[in-house]
């Protein structure tokens, strides 16, 4: 049998093998997944009113600043959201209080 390619040619195989597994580990580096850093917090909870909803998300690193966010939807729709920064995580009840939010969420009521 011949092989006009000269792929079958054992120099060829050899100089392959190589590449094959160099290619197989280039593969395998891509699916791996990048750490998940345990520290970092987001949560989020919504509050119904007839046909308003708040919701109420916070984001952030612990230990870092937080990022509190507030969002009015009317029915389906969502109207705007609001956002205040915090250097300390907020409990539901406390986000609900602050004073930016209070007055944002109040012209939807």
């Amino acid at each position: 049998m011949t092989d006009p390619r000269g792929i079958l040619n054992p120099a060829n195989l050899s100089s392959m093998k190589g590449a094959g597994k160099r290619m197989t580990k280039e593969k395998i580096g891509l699916v791996q997944e990048a750490p998940v850093d345990k520290r970092r917090v987001k949560d989020s909870c919504e509050k119904r009113t007839g046909n308003l909803t708040v919701v109420y998300s916070t984001e952030g690193v612990v230990g870092s600043e937080y990022i509190h966010n507030c969002e009015c939807r009317l029915g389906n729709t969502v109207t705007s959201t609001s956002t205040q920064t915090s250097g300390q995580r907020l409990t539901r009840e406390e986000i609900e209080r602050l004073p930016k939010l209070v007055e944002w969420v109040a012209q939807y009521y």
